[in-house]
C-alpha cells in the first residue's frame, strides 16, 4: 500500500512539474507574458524559477532574508495588474508549493522574515482599499499600511521607505509615530526605492520627460536633494547589490527592449549589460539573492532559451 501511494504521489508531482513546464513553454515566448527565471550576475546559468499554470504573467519576485522562499505576484492580466495576486513558494521546489496568499502586488519580506508588504491596486476585483498592505508571511492578518506603492523595509526594520502622491511624486520615509518626505525636487513618477545594506541611503529611478534618473539620497529622514549616478532610458524600481558596490537596473536598448544592467556605486561609467539578454525583449523586476550569488527576474523569453 505504501509504495503504490508513494507511486502515485511521484506520478502527480511529476505530471505537475511537466505541466507547469508545457504551459511555460507555450506562452513565454508572447511578447507580454513573463515568467521568473535565475542566473548568475555575469548572465551564465539562466534557469526558470516559477510559471504558473494558468498566468500570463509572473513577476515581482523577492527572496526571503535567509534565501528560502521567494515571493511575487501573478496574473491573468498583462504585467500582472490590479486582480494579481501575491504568492510564496520555497526555493528548492518553486513549481511545487506554490501558495496563493490572496489579493495584491509587489511583495516585498520584513527583515526578519515574518512578514510581507504588498501593494493593492486601484480597480481590484475585491474593492479593496487602494495603498500598501501588511500581512503574516502565511497570508494572515491582512491589513492596510499606509496610503502609497512599493514599500520597502529597512535593513534593521524600524523604518519603511515608499513612493507616493501627497503633494505630487517623490519619496517618504514611514514608521509607527511619523511620515516624512525625503526627496525635494519633482519627478512625473517615482516608483519605489531600495535601501543601501548599511541603511545610510536609498537609490531609485525618477521618470522625468520620458528620461529615467537613477539617483541615491540619504535616509536619515530630512527632505534633501538627490545625487545623479546616471540618466538615460532606464525603469524603475533598482536594487541594491548585498555588498553594497553594485545597482541593478533595467534599460530599454536601441529597439526598445528592456535589459538588465549592473552599474557600481562608486564608479564614474553608465550601466553595463548582462549578457545573454538578446533572445528575448522583456527583462525586468530583478533583484539579489541574499548571499549575492543570484538575480531573479521576470522575462517573457522562451523556457527553451533557460539553461537545462
Amino acid at each position: 500500500m505504501r509504495t503504490t501511494a508513494r507511486s502515485r504521489a511521484a506520478a502527480i508531482t511529476c505530471l505537475s512539474l511537466l505541466m507547469t513546464l508545457l504551459c511555460a513553454h507555450t506562452w513565454a515566448v508572447e511578447p507580454n507574458n513573463a515568467a521568473i527565471f535565475t542566473m548568475k550576475p555575469d548572465g551564465s546559468d539562466v534557469r526558470l524559477f516559477v510559471a504558473l499554470p494558468g498566468k500570463i504573467w509572473n513577476g515581482s519576485p523577492s527572496y526571503s532574508p535567509n534565501g528560502k522562499r521567494v515571493a511575487f505576484d501573478a496574473s491573468m492580466q498583462v504585467k500582472g495588474g490590479s486582480a494579481s495576486h501575491v504568492f510564496v513558494t520555497r526555493v528548492d521546489s518553486p513549481l511545487e508549493m506554490a501558495d496563493d496568499l490572496g489579493l495584491g502586488n509587489c511583495p516585498t519580506w520584513s527583515p526578519d522574515g515574518t512578514k510581507l508588504l504588498f501593494d493593492v491596486q486601484r480597480g481590484n476585483p475585491a474593492n479593496a482599499k487602494v495603498g500598501i498592505w501588511i500581512m503574516n508571511a502565511d497570508g494572515t492578518d491582512r491589513r492596510w499600511f499606509c496610503a502609497g506603492e512599493r514599500g520597502r523595509w529597512s535593513p534593521d526594520g524600524t523604518r519603511v521607505a515608499i513612493s507616493a502622491r501627497d503633494d505630487g511624486p517623490s519619496l517618504y520615509i514611514v514608521t509607527p509615530r511619523f511620515r516624512k518626505r525625503i526627496l525635494s525636487e519633482e519627478f512625473d513618477h517615482i516608483i519605489g526605492a531600495t535601501w543601501s545594506p548599511d541603511g545610510n541611503q536609498l537609490v531609485f529611478i525618477g521618470q522625468r520627460d520620458d528620461q529615467g534618473v537613477l539617483a541615491t539620497i540619504s535616509a536619515k529622514g530630512e527632505e534633501g536633494s538627490y545625487a545623479k549616478r546616471w540618466e538615460g532610458r532606464i525603469g524603475w524600481h533598482p536594487s541594491w547589490s548585498p555588498d553594497g558596490k553594485q545597482i541593478l537596473l533595467w534599460v530599454k536598448d536601441e529597439t526598445g527592449a528592456s535589459r538588465l544592467n549592473l552599474i557600481d556605486v562608486a564608479g564614474t561609467e553608465g550601466p553595463q549589460e548582462i549578457p545573454g539578454q538578446r533572445v528575448c525583449s522583456y527583462n525586468s523586476d530583478a533583484t539579489w539573492s541574499p548571499d549575492g550569488a543570484r538575480i531573479i527576474f521576470t522575462s517573457n523569453r522562451a523556457v527553451e532559451d533557460a539553461n537545462p
